[in-house]
């Protein structure tokens, strides 16, 4: 009986490193990548991308922005450029 008790736990410790191994291959790279870090500078890391990709998301809006009233924009410019022409040839009459 004492001998059962033994196999039983040897096959119980084999199913449960199986499982670990299992683990270890498919989730574990995961892990491996985060506990090499302490966890200020996991904080630190995070906060840099969260900067980076708020500052191309600003980019693109700013662009999208620009893109959309474009012609609002022109409009100005020219007015600002004749304004600006006719106060020259004013001048020089």
């Amino acid at each position: 009986m004492n001998n059962e008790v033994k196999v039983v736990l040897n096959e119980n410790k084999v199913k449960m490193m199986t499982k670990m191994a299992i683990y270890e291959k498919n989730e574990g790279r995961k892990m491996l990548r985060t506990a090499k870090y302490f966890k200020g500078d996991f904080i630190a890391f995070g906060i840099l991308k969260t900067l980076i990709t708020t500052t191309f998301a600003f980019m693109i809006v700013a662009i999208m922005y620009v893109l959309c009233n474009a012609e609002d924009l022109l409009r100005i410019l020219i007015q600002w450029t004749i304004l600006h022409l006719a106060g020259e040839w004013q001048y020089t009459i």
